[in-house]
């Protein structure tokens, strides 16, 4: 079984809201921020991220998630103020009554894989009227701990194999949700599953993301592929920092 090489312990903490906690790992530190930014009575922002102690490549990185957990504004109260406009624009001349809930979260799922490579995945969702379905995107960021770079996909595919890369995933999705069954799967779907390049590189594997209606035979939720490094052997590059790091 191909995986990362891991040499940190993976700590699972029950973090508590609103909190900032200080998680020393081996290699790494790393500050959890939850934090509730509420202003108004029916407007709520909610964000949940981390910060890595300054050190060499990670203060690359801090910046990307600063950048994208607060929409490229810069600082938590410029992202509040915003949407605080946004939604006395939207119910200008409204009564209090009547005005119905507003609310976005920001969040990052934090993953370690090894020494040399983090992921994580940016949630934006925002819910309008206090539906049960909130909607929003997931986007997946994989990074070079060394160096801070961002780790692209075209880095670790060899793009000359999409198709069977293609093949790939859609043999992955079979498995999981038509227990394998080709013919079941045909009779249901009309339509190829094609790859995609958000990605979220894993321990075991790479996970292949798709947002709510991005693919018309899931429509109803983000779509997660998990495919391990030894059905996707083939199709990595030879000489890549995942290559590199496999047992």
């Amino acid at each position: 079984m191909k995986e990362l090489i891991d040499d940190q312990k993976i700590l699972k903490d029950s973090l508590p809201k609103f909190t900032v906690h200080l998680v020393q790992k081996d290699t790494l530190a790393y500050q959890h921020f939850e934090y509730d930014a509420s202003e108004k009575e029916h407007y709520r922002t909610y964000f949940d991220h981390i910060f890595f102690t300054e050190k060499k490549g990670t203060s690359l990185i801090n910046e990307e998630i600063r950048h994208l957990i607060f929409d490229g504004y810069g600082s938590r109260d410029k992202y509040v103020q915003y949407h605080l406009m946004q939604y006395d624009k939207e119910f200008f001349g409204v009564t209090g009554e009547e005005r119905y809930s507003w609310g976005d979260e920001e969040s990052i799922t934090l993953i370690f894989n090894s020494t040399d490579i983090v992921s994580f995945i940016h949630n934006d969702f925002e819910g309008r009227g206090g539906g049960a379905r909130w909607f929003g995107e997931q986007f997946c960021f994989n990074y070079d701990t060394k160096t801070g770079k961002k780790i692209e996909f075209n880095e670790i595919i060899d793009s000359t194999k999409t198709e069977i890369l293609d093949s790939i995933i859609e043999q992955a999705f079979v498995k999981d949700h038509f227990g394998g069954d080709h013919e079941l799967y045909r009779a249901n779907v009309k339509e190829r599953l094609n790859s995609t390049q958000n990605i979220c590189i894993e321990k075991k594997g790479i996970s292949f993301v798709y947002q709510r209606y991005e693919q018309s035979l899931y429509r109803h939720a983000a779509l997660m592929i998990f495919v391990s490094y030894c059905d996707l052997e083939k199709i990595l590059k030879s000489k890549s920092i995942i290559t590199n790091n496999l047992n």
